[in-house]
């Protein structure tokens, strides 16, 4: 910088500056626009004209100038709610417009106040905010001082109440009882609901962003085309209902809000499409069922849907399963997870019924170890007969996490004994986990294998086939180290890298074994972006991976890392004084957690804890609720074995002290 400049820029600085030159200094430079919007003696009409500019420093800067005329910084402050409170003059500013403080916290400064990134000041005005969110917000974080809880604790909204009074800074008093406590909480809360997890789940499952982490055998009854069922009202579905059109009273015998009237009025006047939409519909009444049951094509897909239906009572699943319906019938019985263990027991022994039934059985939930057993030992003595034996019922019995150690191995020795093709993404999607016994030395067999299998497929399907394989072998936390690397850094497709970031061990592996040098340039299989996306927003990141990841020059990868739900608040502070840090960028990764906790607000607050305290919760779902407004869910999420590790040690500093102590237990017995 030469004389010349570094004049102009003491000039833009200067309070003493006059308004014509600051004008003239901010017209020359982007950078002089910047320093000229910082400038608490810039008059309100030249920070007018700065709002104009799309430079979102110049935008940022001015938030924090106390000359910023009104209904400028009311439109700043939804961008920037966080710098709002740097302003000096922010006291006179909330006087003047009460609504200011609605306008800040109407944005993403809500779920940043939980974090302990803000200043203590801007939970005090927090604490004043007309949103119980907002109050309940302060109330989770641990720096809230003694004045502003007691406070809160004087409010007329219960919950808000008593956050306040469970928070680590109300007194000295330690929290022994704080078992007791939660447990009142949860009975108080639940004591009217009779839900269980497998209901309770479905709800969760309609917000999209949980549906992916959810195993496939907990959405039996979600309908799959969510985009096909909006939110429509009793009157729009009759009138739907007595369309001329097919379409639209297709939707509404589709619809799972369809009331079991309309559906009667349907079936009057149903067709082929419409008669197999009736049959599925999780309204459908027992009577209706049983008119549907008199059709003629009840034999077969009609049959098939009817007996998915969850409201088919247990008689009519007895009558079916002892009739000579098409196997296709028998086989959804028996994947119907009200089906009970004496009418699987019933299938099992029906030698009549094709193998394809005797998989979905496996898949079963309800299915006991006993039948799984016997069902093994069915099939492994068909094998020993003949040489062309149906091998996909004992790979789905290996691959159920209910069968027995000794009979997984078992089965495992067979397949590698008789060079069968293993597959492991069977029953992945159904049980939601990969079969834990097979040995790495196993995995690289099935690995060298299935890269033939994709060298020599003519097909697409046997295509398909091996590239899915090789996916779950990349995805598996046994595979050897040396293995996970070759596929994340030297595999050409990627779709096999993608698969091997999802691997839990590829940044434990990226830090302790491979070393952070790994995702310089020097290696290009990792530096591709998509890779770096899916590593950024693993739930197996360390903090140590984060902390890099966030600081990439990518803008995706760095918000990737930013909204990782398991990320620790030392980085993103660190990381906003960074010269990667791009103004703006802390707020817009909050933007996919305000959206996200928004959607699951609206599920029954019943719902939302019988699945955050069920053991079969899914990771996920766990890690993207544990910043959630209410103390108890945060309990529950603490609390459950399936939490990710660095979200329990997040949760272990929460401000609430029943919270606390559960994270802070379940870290203890864990290590």
């Amino acid at each position: 910088m030469n004389r010349e400049q570094e004049t102009a820029f003491l000039e833009a600085a200067n309070e003493n500056t006059a308004s014509e030159r600051l004008r003239e200094l901010a017209k020359t430079s982007i950078e002089l626009a910047r320093v000229v919007a910082q400038n608490p003696g810039a008059d309100a009409d030249i920070l007018q004209e700065l709002g104009s500019y799309s430079d979102t420093i110049v935008r940022q800067n001015l938030v924090m100038n106390p000359n910023i005329p009104l209904s400028l910084l009311m439109v700043l402050a939804k961008q920037f709610p966080r710098h709002l409170f740097r302003n000096p003059a922010i006291d006179l500013l909330v006087l003047e417009s009460p609504n200011l403080l609605v306008t800040a916290f109407d944005t993403v400064l809500c779920n940043l106040i939980k974090r302990t990134i803000v200043p203590v000041s801007l939970l005090e005005y927090a604490a004043k905010s007309s949103s119980e969110n907002v109050k309940l917000a302060v109330t989770i974080n641990c720096q809230t001082p003694k004045a502003t809880l007691e406070y809160l604790a004087s409010n007329q909204n219960t919950h808000v109440s008593e956050a306040a009074r469970m928070h680590i800074n109300w007194d000295n008093a330690s929290c022994e009882n704080w078992e007791e406590i939660a447990q009142t909480a949860i009975n108080n809360l639940l004591k009217d609901s009779s839900e269980d997890f497998q209901d309770a789940i479905q709800e969760v499952a309609k917000i999209s962003a949980f549906r992916a982490d959810i195993p496939k055998h907990l959405l039996r009854f979600v309908p799959y085309r969510k985009a096909a069922y909006p939110e429509t009202t009793v009157n729009e579905l009759e009138k739907l209902a007595q369309s001329d059109k097919p379409k639209e009273r297709l939707i509404a015998a589709e619809h799972p809000h369809t009331p079991g009237q309309i559906l009667e009025q349907l079936l009057e006047s149903a067709d082929g499409s419409i008669f197999y939409a009736l049959a599925s519909n999780p309204n459908a009444p027992v009577h209706f069922l049983k008119k549907l049951l008199e059709k003629p094509d009840t034999y077969g897909d009609l049959g098939r849907r009817i007996a998915c239906n969850p409201n088919l009572p247990l008689e009519l699943l007895e009558e079916m399963a002892d009739s000579n319906r098409h196997n296709a019938v028998h086989q959804a019985i028996a994947g119907n997870p009200r089906t009970p263990v004496y009418i699987l027991e019933k299938l099992a022994n029906n030698h009549r019924l094709m193998g394809y039934v005797h998989e979905t059985i496996v898949y079963n939930p309800n299915t006991p170890i006993t039948l799984l057993e016997k069902l093994a030992h069915d099939y492994l003595e068909r094998s020993a007969k003949y040489s062309g034996a149906d091998y996909n019922v004992l790979n789905r019995i290996a691959n159920n996490p209910k069968t027995p150690n000794q009979l997984v191995l078992s089965l495992l020795a067979k397949f590698e004994e008789k060079n069968r093709g293993y597959s492991l993404t069977s029953g992945v999607e159904e049980f939601g986990i990969m079969n834990p016994y097979v040995s790495g030395k196993f995995l690289e067999t099935l690995l060298e294998r299935q890269k033939n299998n994709l060298k020599t497929a003519w097909h697409k399907n046997f295509e398909h086939a091996a590239k899915s394989q090789l996916a779950a072998i990349a995805r598996h936390p046994n595979l050897p180290e040396n293995s996970l690397k070759k596929l994340l850094l030297e595999h050409e497709e990627d779709f096999i890298r993608y698969a091997a970031t999802e691997n839990p061990n590829t940044p434990k592996f990226i830090v302790q074994i491979w070393g952070l040098d790994i995702l310089k340039s020097l290696n290009p299989g990792i530096v591709n972006l998509g890779v770096l996306r899916k590593i950024a927003a693993s739930l197996y990141a360390t903090q140590e991976l984060l902390a890099v990841l966030i600081n990439h020059e990518n803008t995706e990868v760095r918000k990737a890392a930013a909204s990782n739900p398991c990320i620790d608040d030392s980085i993103l502070e660190s990381w906003e004084s960074s010269p990667a840090y791009k103004p703006g960028e802390l707020e817009a990764s909050l933007y996919p957690e305000r959206e996200l906790l928004t959607q699951w607000e609206k599920i029954p607050r019943s719902s939302r804890l019988t699945v955050l305290l069920n053991p079969q919760a899914p990771m996920g779902i766990l890690a993207k609720t544990s910043r959630s407004f209410s103390w108890l869910e945060r309990y529950a999420v603490a609390q459950n074995p399936n939490t990710p590790t660095q979200i329990r040690d997040r949760l272990s500093k929460d401000g609430n002290r029943v919270v606390r102590a559960a994270a802070n237990l379940q870290k203890f017995s864990r290590s």
